[in-house]
């Protein structure tokens, strides 16, 4: 994410509606042309929160709570817009760790609208139940809810208006999951049966989607006709010099997001790309809290066959030495550095906007972080870990002459 680059991933500050507008505002560019792709975008949710409380003359809570939530009898539903507020009978979420204990990873944030919601499978039911007779809304309100994107191409996707259209089994499905923090959430529903099932997890682990379709099997019995996707596999154990071994930059190997870039960090038993955890199941293969799983290859991209890409997958980027450092800056993330121009290169300089603290840390294969550029501290120095490319993604960073960017950043963290 842009505030991850920027220097602030989530949980390390409240995150609210006002710096969503302010990284927004900053973007000098789209990552493709309209209806080109497809991509799940949180900052459109929270464009449109924010759109709602501008057009309505309320909070997004208020408007939600008076036009959605009352009608619907979801009593115990609200937005977490203030994450210090105390909810009763509010679960706290829980990640396990190598020893085998516990710790909380909440969402310390007011940022919502994208997520965020606090709630009860019963309320989310009763959402849910709406959806098959329109009683909120009419029916044109539904029908545009489950009308699904057509992209320039021609293609149908899957997604409608914050809800899934598929099949599972072979049998009509409309889903949506969510995770934010250690929180899993899974609801389905299958309208030619009538039947929906909600599933809530507070531990990272909680394979929700599992869980909801292993509820659904029991009562859709004769209505399947195909056999489901296999379990994921169960999480093993690794070592942490293999998982340091694995952190660094990839780009996807196969499939409509062929060569995205992003980085991988390894905290403690597990992987971490993009706020999803990833969860050792084999030698170099990994799955979501969700159950995507996915193979990594850490053999550099020009050193496999052909130096092009392998089977569907992930394939590290290279960090090799000796190469080429150029001097950019990416006004959307606030942040000056230098960076490998075409391989990886033996070290990382990093500036950042807004007052915030200078670093100086060494880039290379095997580095660990907790994200791609962790906050840094007046006189200390922070290990990063930046996969080759521009700064912020394909956010308008720009090139800029090298000299004195180094030096200076090198100068002001050393002082």
């Amino acid at each position: 994410s842009v505030a991850g680059i920027e220097g602030w991933p989530r949980t390390t500050r409240v995150h609210t509606h006002t710096h969503v507008l302010d990284i927004a505002s900053r973007q000098m560019s789209l990552n493709y042309p309209p209806g080109e792709y497809y991509s799940y975008t949180n900052t459109g949710y929270n464009l449109q929160a924010v759109l709602v409380e501008r057009v309505s003359g309320m909070s997004f809570a208020e408007f939600s709570k008076k036009r959605i939530f009352e009608p619907l009898g979801m009593e115990k539903t609200q937005w977490r817009d203030d994450f210090t507020r105390i909810v009763a009978d509010r679960a706290i979420a829980y990640r396990s760790g190598r020893d085998g204990g516990w710790s909380m990873l909440m969402p310390f944030e007011n940022v919502h609208g994208n997520g965020g919601l606090l709630t009860t499978v019963g309320d989310l039911l009763r959402f849910t139940h709406n959806l098959d007779t329109g009683e909120l809304g009419g029916a044109r309100f539904i029908e545009e809810m489950h009308r699904q994107g057509i992209l320039n191409s021609g293609r149908t996707i899957s997604y409608a208006s914050g809800l899934f259209i598929g099949e599972y089994k072979g049998i009509r499905e409309v889903q949506h999951s969510g995770a934010t923090a250690a929180y899993r959430g899974f609801l389905t529903r299958f309208p030619d049966q009538g039947i929906a099932v909600a599933v809530m997890c507070n531990a990272s682990s909680g394979n929700s989607a599992g869980l909801a379709h292993s509820v659904a099997d029991l009562f859709l019995g004769d209505a399947i006709t195909e056999p489901g996707p296999p379990s994921p596999p169960t999480a093993v154990a690794m070592s942490p010099e293999r998982l340091a071994g694995l952190a660094g930059g990839y780009r996807i190997t196969g499939g409509a997001r062929q060569g995205t870039l992003f980085t991988v960090a390894a905290e403690e038993d597990r992987l971490q790309a993009a706020g999803t955890e990833l969860f050792p199941v084999g030698e170099g293969r990994f799955r979501s809290a969700r159950g995507t799983v996915l193979q990594f290859d850490d053999t550099p991209m020009d050193e496999g066959p052909g130096g092009g890409y392998p089977e569907p997958g992930v394939r590290q980027y290279p960090h090799g030495a000796g190469s080429t450092l150029r001097s950019h800056r990416s006004p959307p993330a606030r942040v000056h550095g230098r960076v490998p121009e075409r391989r990886g290169g033996s070290g990382l300089h990093v500036r950042r906007g807004g007052g915030r603290a200078d670093c100086e840390g060494p880039m290379g294969r095997g580095r660990a972080a907790r994200s791609p550029i962790p906050r840094c501290l007046p006189g200390r120095r922070d290990d990063l870990d930046l996969p080759p490319g521009r700064l912020g993604g394909d956010h308008g960073a720009h090139p800029e002459p090298e000299q004195g960017v180094g030096s200076e950043v090198q100068k002001e963290v050393a002082g």
